[in-house]
């Protein structure tokens, strides 16, 4: 028989590592977790970010002596305004056209290419695999395929013979006046084939809005303007901020298509400007340093503007 004193005795505690409950994490475990995540990406940072634009930073004062100097910047002025050296001019220029063509052509052929096949158009799964291959297949596979289909003797030229059209006999790749034109269209091809950016946020919208509009009557082309575009505006506004901040990298991979001639960006011309050069290369580094500060001091302002207006149109909730 059970005395009242045993019966109200104490129980002793029941240890938390019996199964019961679950073992909490410790401070220190949580800490090295978190840094595990953090770790990579810190050092990707230090060097690869604040250590080489430091380094260029100060080589864009410094002449191949390793003296302080301000001719690194009198050279890049020079390179823009003098009529017998003034090699920069062209370079920027085309480097603007790229970017134009990508943004101004480019984008919204993606865009409308992207809702069409939103849309389920008749035959839109085939479409959605032709349009989405330059995302897909490997740049260097894209430039192949196009140089051998405009090369002297191939496809173009035999459509082009068949319409009465005259081609230069090196081909339109190299040639001054059509090479530039050509890079253009592979740019135009692999830009306006579909953003997966762009159609994953359509995707994204319920159908409910789209059947409301319907009932209202919206067109097509009213659905698209007044309810597509406005619930992805954030995401277009993501696209074209990242787009504007590589506004100096704009253009087709001109290295890979073999330098034709007359069609120099800015970023292959950098590449150029050491490599051509040999051992004597590397007294350009300076200079090359300068014109990328004053690049980058000129695209700043244009990326916060872009970042501003991007601000503006807030996340859609959906």
């Amino acid at each position: 028989m059970v005395s009242s004193s045993q019966r109200f005795a104490r129980q002793p505690k029941r240890s938390r590592n019996n199964g019961d409950f679950k073992k909490r994490p410790t401070r220190r475990g949580q800490v090295l977790f978190a840094w595990s995540f953090i770790l990579i990406p810190l050092l990707y940072l230090i060097i690869n970010w604040i250590f080489i634009n430091g380094q260029t930073v100060l080589l864009a004062f410094k002449d191949p002596w390793n003296r302080w100097t301000f001719d690194n910047f009198k050279e890049v002025w020079k390179r823009f305004t003098d009529p017998y050296e003034a090699d920069m001019t062209p370079v920027l220029l085309n480097t603007l056209l790229y970017f134009a063509m990508q943004e101004f052509v480019g984008l919204p052929a993606s865009f409308f290419v992207s809702y069409f096949i939103y849309k389920h158009i008749k035959g839109y799964k085939v479409f959605r695999v032709i349009f989405y291959l330059p995302s897909i297949i490997p740049t260097m596979v894209m430039v192949i395929a196009f140089s051998q289909f405009v090369f002297p003797q191939g496809p173009f030229e035999m459509i082009c013979t068949w319409l009465n059209i005259k081609l230069p006999t090196e081909g339109i790749l190299y040639n001054e006046s059509t090479a530039k034109w050509a890079l253009i269209v592979y740019s135009f091809f692999t830009s306006a084939a579909g953003n997966i950016l762009f159609y994953s946020a359509m995707s994204r919208i319920p159908p409910d809005l789209i059947d409301a509009g319907k009932i209202d009557g919206l067109t097509p082309f009213q659905e698209f303007i007044h309810v597509i575009f406005p619930l992805i505006m954030p995401t277009f506004m993501m696209t074209l901020l990242l787009d504007v901040s590589s506004i100096l990298n704009a253009g087709p991979p001109i290295f890979l298509f073999g330098n034709p001639p007359g069609t120099q960006n800015i970023a292959n011309w950098f590449f150029y400007s050491v490599y051509s050069s040999g051992s004597t290369g590397i007294g350009k580094y300076g200079y090359l340093s300068a014109l990328g500060l004053c690049f980058t001091l000129i695209n700043l302002p244009i990326v916060f503007l872009v970042r501003h207006l991007a601000e503006k149109f807030s996340t859609v909730e959906y």
